[in-house]
């Protein structure tokens, strides 16, 4: 009988496991919703895909150095701020057609175009690299705004 129980929860226990492989992204994806929205933004404590991409951008931007991780730790939060506090505001846009950057740690749609740019085009805060076609940041920009639920520029 005590064999059969061991057999039993031993193979449970190696479809639970299982599923968990099998799918990844379900077991681990927790994101947050902005402030007075039912949007997801993402910041400390979020964990999933779309974390381990923006760690990926923010390496490639030159502001991550640390292990690749799928938690929005605070070393992630310390390079996304850096990153918000370099771009926070675009030079020469005297008409304000750009907001200004909260330099908070969340991860919204201003940080995300700021982001893709500075990843895809290599923009610092030049409002010139800022305009133009869009068409090189668009993979960056739908990889972010299938999970954050916002529309790709026109």
């Amino acid at each position: 009988m005590t064999s059969n129980i061991l057999f039993t929860s031993t193979i449970a226990l190696t479809l639970i496991g299982s599923a968990i492989v099998l799918n990844p992204e379900a077991a681990r994806a927790d994101y947050s919703t902005c402030s007075n929205s039912t949007r997801l933004c993402l910041r400390k404590g979020d964990s999933g895909p779309i974390v381990q991409a923006l760690v990926k951008d923010l390496r490639k931007a030159g502001y991550y150095t640390g292990t690749t991780t799928d938690r929005f730790n605070s070393e992630v939060d310390a390079a996304l701020q850096s990153f918000q506090s370099d771009h926070q505001r675009l030079k020469n846009d005297t008409g304000n057609r750009y907001s200004d950057l909260d330099v908070d740690g969340v991860v919204g749609k201003e940080t995300i175009m700021r982001l893709c740019q500075k990843v895809y085009r290599g923009c610092d805060a030049d409002l010139s690299c800022y305009q133009g076609s869009i068409e090189l940041l668009l993979p960056c920009w739908r990889n972010y705004s299938r999970i954050l639920d916002f529309k790709v520029p026109k």
